[in-house]
């Protein structure tokens, strides 16, 4: 893979710069029985994994409460659930910082969701030009217009769509940001492997350090 000079990056969250995925299978399975005696299966998780949470969460727990009722009841054991930080993310995220590029968080979770694990997990807020959040866009992944309040963003900085990388865990990722005309790296940081990745013909590493140490972003010179 030829290492490219983008103008900024773009990552998705869970999954991508935090770990998440298993973790919140299990807390979705145990808000379900403790509250509402559902028993989830990883199939009913796997046809909806990825979906902005508001969405996703009636259809998990079958609609058997409100919204609201339904996100206080995840969230009153969420302590017992906890995202992990991927251990290479903050390294990456201070090293694409320090080269001067934009930043960007892209997620299907909502800004009050992302926005206090940015701060726990030790990133710096400021690295981070925007957080982009479900709430943002009246579409979601892998429709490709849910890039166009950052594409728009960035535009005012003279950043075009072809100088943008997206990374990101799923192929849902994939398919938005080429279909918004961005380039995609993916991690298999999450459900999907790198055989998925290229029957997909989506370019994919292994890790975030491999992201960086493959060379597939080319840094500007040191003067």
């Amino acid at each position: 893979m030829p290492a490219h000079h983008y103008q900024a990056i773009i990552f998705d969250f869970d999954d991508t710069l935090v770990r998440s995925g298993r973790i919140k299978w299990a807390h979705h399975k145990a808000t379900a029985k403790e509250f509402y005696g559902l028993k989830l299966t990883d199939e009913t998780l796997g046809k909806h994994w990825g979906m902005p949470f508001n969405d996703m969460i009636p259809l998990l727990y079958q609609h058997a409460d409100t919204l609201e009722n339904m996100r206080a009841a995840n969230f009153s054991i969420e302590h017992r659930f906890r995202k992990t930080l991927q251990p290479d993310a903050l390294v990456t995220i201070k090293r694409l910082h320090a080269a001067g590029l934009p930043l960007g968080v892209l997620s299907a979770m909502t800004r009050d969701m992302i926005e206090p694990d940015i701060k726990r997990f030790g990133f710096d807020p400021s690295h981070f030009l925007f957080v982009q959040g479900s709430e943002d866009t009246p579409v979601h992944k892998p429709d490709p217009g849910v890039f166009d309040p950052a594409l728009h963003l960035l535009q005012k900085r003279g950043i075009k769509p072809q100088n943008i990388l997206y990374v990101g865990d799923a192929l849902s990722d994939y398919y938005a940001a080429i279909g918004a005309g961005l380039h995609f790296i993916g991690v298999t940081t999450g459900f999907v492997s790198q055989a998925e990745f290229s029957s997909a013909k989506a370019k994919s590493v292994a890790s975030l350090t491999e992201l960086l140490n493959t060379k597939l972003i080319q840094f500007p010179k040191s003067p």
